[in-house]
Protein backbone atom coordinates (compact mmCIF):
# COMPACT_ATOMS: atom_id res chain seq x y z
CA UNK A 1 0.00 0.00 0.00
CA UNK A 2 1.18 3.22 -0.81
CA UNK A 3 -1.96 5.08 0.67
CA UNK A 4 -4.40 4.50 3.46
CA UNK A 5 -7.41 5.70 3.81
CA UNK A 6 -8.96 5.44 7.48
CA UNK A 7 -12.62 5.57 8.09
CA UNK A 8 -13.02 2.92 10.82
CA UNK A 9 -15.01 3.72 13.85
CA UNK A 10 -18.34 2.95 15.58
CA UNK A 11 -21.45 5.02 14.64
CA UNK A 12 -21.80 7.47 17.16
CA UNK A 13 -25.69 7.89 16.77
CA UNK A 14 -26.23 4.33 16.53
CA UNK A 15 -27.04 3.47 20.16
CA UNK A 16 -27.33 5.64 23.31
CA UNK A 17 -24.29 7.05 25.15
CA UNK A 18 -23.76 4.82 28.35
CA UNK A 19 -20.45 4.32 29.51
CA UNK A 20 -20.09 1.58 27.60
CA UNK A 21 -20.55 2.91 24.05
CA UNK A 22 -18.62 5.87 24.86
CA UNK A 23 -15.71 3.44 25.69
CA UNK A 24 -16.66 1.65 22.31
CA UNK A 25 -16.74 5.06 20.34
CA UNK A 26 -13.57 5.97 21.40
CA UNK A 27 -11.41 2.86 21.64
CA UNK A 28 -12.61 2.00 17.74
CA UNK A 29 -11.09 5.02 16.67
CA UNK A 30 -7.76 4.75 18.62
CA UNK A 31 -7.02 1.48 18.55
CA UNK A 32 -7.45 0.98 15.02
CA UNK A 33 -4.99 3.51 14.10
CA UNK A 34 -2.42 1.94 16.57
CA UNK A 35 -2.70 -0.92 14.47
CA UNK A 36 -2.00 0.74 11.65
CA UNK A 37 0.89 2.21 13.57
CA UNK A 38 2.50 -0.62 14.22
CA UNK A 39 2.60 -2.42 10.85
CA UNK A 40 3.77 0.35 9.43
CA UNK A 41 6.42 0.73 12.27
CA UNK A 42 7.34 -3.33 12.40
CA UNK A 43 7.94 -3.35 8.56
CA UNK A 44 9.75 -0.22 8.20
CA UNK A 45 7.06 1.14 5.61
CA UNK A 46 6.55 4.48 4.56
CA UNK A 47 3.36 5.83 3.00
CA UNK A 48 2.70 8.51 0.29
CA UNK A 49 0.03 9.39 2.28
CA UNK A 50 -2.36 8.67 5.55
CA UNK A 51 -5.37 10.40 5.55
CA UNK A 52 -8.23 9.67 8.44
CA UNK A 53 -11.77 10.94 8.52
CA UNK A 54 -12.70 13.26 11.93
CA UNK A 55 -15.52 15.03 12.26
CA UNK A 56 -17.03 18.91 13.11
CA UNK A 57 -17.80 17.46 16.18
CA UNK A 58 -14.55 18.50 17.22
CA UNK A 59 -16.01 22.11 17.81
CA UNK A 60 -18.82 21.22 19.83
CA UNK A 61 -21.76 23.16 19.70
CA UNK A 62 -21.34 26.60 18.68
CA UNK A 63 -24.25 27.80 18.62
CA UNK A 64 -24.19 31.16 17.06
CA UNK A 65 -22.24 33.67 14.73
CA UNK A 66 -18.93 31.67 15.12
CA UNK A 67 -17.97 30.12 12.29
CA UNK A 68 -15.35 27.06 12.89
CA UNK A 69 -12.10 27.05 10.99
CA UNK A 70 -9.42 24.63 11.10
CA UNK A 71 -7.52 26.74 13.79
CA UNK A 72 -10.50 26.92 16.28
CA UNK A 73 -10.19 25.52 19.48
CA UNK A 74 -11.60 21.57 20.69
CA UNK A 75 -14.80 21.23 22.49
CA UNK A 76 -14.97 20.19 25.99
CA UNK A 77 -17.62 17.72 25.88
CA UNK A 78 -17.88 13.96 24.39
CA UNK A 79 -17.94 14.65 20.98
CA UNK A 80 -14.68 17.36 20.85
CA UNK A 81 -13.12 15.09 22.82
CA UNK A 82 -13.67 12.00 20.78
CA UNK A 83 -12.83 13.57 17.99
CA UNK A 84 -9.26 14.98 19.35
CA UNK A 85 -8.45 11.39 20.31
CA UNK A 86 -8.74 10.21 17.39
CA UNK A 87 -7.11 12.97 15.28
CA UNK A 88 -4.45 12.81 18.09
CA UNK A 89 -3.74 8.80 16.97
CA UNK A 90 -3.46 10.09 13.45
CA UNK A 91 -0.93 12.50 14.81
CA UNK A 92 1.09 9.35 15.81
CA UNK A 93 1.24 8.51 12.01
CA UNK A 94 2.73 11.93 11.14
CA UNK A 95 5.15 11.27 13.63
CA UNK A 96 6.52 8.47 11.13
CA UNK A 97 7.42 11.37 8.72
CA UNK A 98 3.83 10.08 6.39
CA UNK A 99 1.99 13.20 5.01
CA UNK A 100 -1.34 12.68 7.24
CA UNK A 101 -4.62 14.55 6.39
CA UNK A 102 -7.37 14.62 8.34
CA UNK A 103 -10.94 14.99 7.21
CA UNK A 104 -13.79 16.94 10.09
CA UNK A 105 -16.88 15.96 8.24
CA UNK A 106 -20.50 17.73 8.24
CA UNK A 107 -23.74 15.71 7.67
CA UNK A 108 -23.19 13.62 4.97
CA UNK A 109 -26.30 13.19 2.23
CA UNK A 110 -26.06 10.03 0.03
CA UNK A 111 -28.20 7.64 -1.02
CA UNK A 112 -27.81 4.86 0.94
CA UNK A 113 -27.68 4.69 4.30
CA UNK A 114 -26.45 7.31 6.84
CA UNK A 115 -28.76 10.07 7.97
CA UNK A 116 -31.14 10.22 5.43
CA UNK A 117 -31.88 6.67 5.39
CA UNK A 118 -33.55 7.56 9.27
CA UNK A 119 -35.14 10.70 8.42
CA UNK A 120 -36.85 10.28 4.84
CA UNK A 121 -39.18 8.01 5.82
CA UNK A 122 -40.56 9.73 8.30
CA UNK A 123 -40.83 13.12 5.43
CA UNK A 124 -42.33 10.75 3.15
CA UNK A 125 -45.65 9.58 5.69
CA UNK A 126 -45.91 14.14 5.66
CA UNK A 127 -44.63 13.49 9.03
CA UNK A 128 -41.58 15.21 9.22
CA UNK A 129 -40.56 18.37 11.39
CA UNK A 130 -37.78 20.58 12.86
CA UNK A 131 -36.01 19.45 16.15
CA UNK A 132 -35.97 21.93 19.30
CA UNK A 133 -35.29 25.30 18.43
CA UNK A 134 -34.56 24.61 14.68
CA UNK A 135 -31.83 27.27 14.78
CA UNK A 136 -28.76 24.81 15.27
CA UNK A 137 -26.67 24.48 12.29
CA UNK A 138 -26.29 21.54 10.33
CA UNK A 139 -23.32 21.68 8.22
CA UNK A 140 -23.34 19.36 5.54
CA UNK A 141 -21.33 17.71 2.64
CA UNK A 142 -22.43 15.26 -0.69
CA UNK A 143 -21.62 11.80 -0.73
CA UNK A 144 -19.66 12.55 -4.06
CA UNK A 145 -18.09 15.71 -3.05
CA UNK A 146 -16.82 13.69 0.25
CA UNK A 147 -15.11 11.48 -2.18
CA UNK A 148 -13.76 13.51 -4.18
CA UNK A 149 -12.46 15.38 -0.45
CA UNK A 150 -10.63 12.18 0.12
CA UNK A 151 -9.02 11.97 -3.32
CA UNK A 152 -8.09 15.16 -3.10
CA UNK A 153 -6.60 14.42 0.00
CA UNK A 154 -4.60 11.65 -1.55
CA UNK A 155 -2.97 13.28 -4.67
CA UNK A 156 -2.31 16.69 -3.55
CA UNK A 157 0.97 16.39 -1.91
CA UNK A 158 0.49 19.86 -0.53
CA UNK A 159 -2.44 18.99 1.85
CA UNK A 160 -1.52 18.64 5.54
CA UNK A 161 -3.40 18.47 8.45
CA UNK A 162 -7.32 18.99 9.01
CA UNK A 163 -9.33 19.98 6.72
CA UNK A 164 -13.33 20.82 6.99
CA UNK A 165 -15.63 19.24 5.00
CA UNK A 166 -18.49 20.42 4.41
CA UNK A 167 -20.37 23.58 2.41
CA UNK A 168 -20.90 26.56 3.95
CA UNK A 169 -24.03 27.49 3.57
CA UNK A 170 -25.37 28.22 7.05
CA UNK A 171 -28.01 25.54 6.78
CA UNK A 172 -30.37 25.15 10.17
CA UNK A 173 -32.51 22.47 11.03
CA UNK A 174 -35.45 24.04 10.18
CA UNK A 175 -34.11 25.23 6.70
CA UNK A 176 -33.05 21.70 5.96
CA UNK A 177 -36.53 20.34 7.47
CA UNK A 178 -38.37 22.64 4.53
CA UNK A 179 -36.22 22.07 2.14
CA UNK A 180 -36.81 18.21 2.42
CA UNK A 181 -40.35 18.57 2.73
CA UNK A 182 -40.30 20.39 0.08
CA UNK A 183 -38.29 18.42 -1.96
CA UNK A 184 -40.82 15.51 -1.02
CA UNK A 185 -43.76 18.10 -2.48
CA UNK A 186 -45.10 19.40 0.91
CA UNK A 187 -44.88 21.66 3.45
CA UNK A 188 -43.80 21.84 7.35
CA UNK A 189 -46.91 21.41 9.02
CA UNK A 190 -46.37 20.42 12.32
CA UNK A 191 -44.55 22.05 15.02
CA UNK A 192 -41.20 21.54 16.16
CA UNK A 193 -40.52 18.42 18.14
CA UNK A 194 -39.67 19.65 21.77
CA UNK A 195 -36.05 19.23 23.11
CA UNK A 196 -37.06 17.30 25.96
CA UNK A 197 -38.60 14.50 24.17
CA UNK A 198 -35.44 14.31 22.40
CA UNK A 199 -33.43 14.17 25.47
CA UNK A 200 -35.76 11.72 27.10
CA UNK A 201 -35.77 9.30 23.97
CA UNK A 202 -32.18 9.68 23.11
CA UNK A 203 -30.70 11.00 26.70
CA UNK A 204 -26.76 12.78 26.00
CA UNK A 205 -27.26 11.59 21.97
CA UNK A 206 -29.67 14.11 21.34
CA UNK A 207 -26.94 16.43 21.57
CA UNK A 208 -25.88 15.25 18.02
CA UNK A 209 -29.19 16.79 16.50
CA UNK A 210 -30.04 19.37 18.92
CA UNK A 211 -26.59 21.49 18.81
CA UNK A 212 -24.66 22.15 15.54
CA UNK A 213 -21.92 24.94 14.74
CA UNK A 214 -21.24 26.85 11.26
CA UNK A 215 -18.02 25.85 9.26
CA UNK A 216 -15.19 27.42 7.13
CA UNK A 217 -14.83 25.75 3.91
CA UNK A 218 -12.43 28.14 3.04
CA UNK A 219 -9.36 25.70 3.81
CA UNK A 220 -10.47 22.70 1.37
CA UNK A 221 -11.29 25.06 -1.41
CA UNK A 222 -8.33 27.22 -1.17
CA UNK A 223 -6.15 24.10 -2.41
CA UNK A 224 -8.52 24.09 -5.50
CA UNK A 225 -11.02 21.83 -4.07
CA UNK A 226 -14.96 22.50 -6.03
CA UNK A 227 -18.14 21.22 -4.03
CA UNK A 228 -20.54 19.59 -7.14
CA UNK A 229 -22.99 20.47 -5.04
CA UNK A 230 -23.13 23.77 -2.99
CA UNK A 231 -27.16 23.76 -3.17
CA UNK A 232 -28.92 21.78 -0.57
CA UNK A 233 -32.21 21.17 -2.65
CA UNK A 234 -30.23 20.27 -5.59
CA UNK A 235 -28.25 17.55 -2.89
CA UNK A 236 -30.94 16.41 -1.87
CA UNK A 237 -32.81 16.22 -5.44
CA UNK A 238 -29.99 13.82 -6.22
CA UNK A 239 -30.26 11.45 -3.23
CA UNK A 240 -33.85 11.20 -3.41
CA UNK A 241 -33.60 10.66 -7.63
CA UNK A 242 -36.14 13.48 -7.69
Amino acid sequence: ADYIVHLAGENIGDKRWTAKRKAAIIDSREQSVKLIYSALENNNKKLDAFVSASGIGIYGAVNGVEICTEDSPPANDFLGDTCQKWEAAADTIAALQIRTVKIRTGLVLGKEGGFLEKLVPIFKLGLGAALGSGKQYMPWIHIDDLCLVYYEAIVNKNMVGPYNAAVEDDTTNIIFSKTLARVLGYSLWLPNVPSFLLKLGLGEMARIVLSGRRISCDKIENTGFEFQYKNLELALKDCLDK
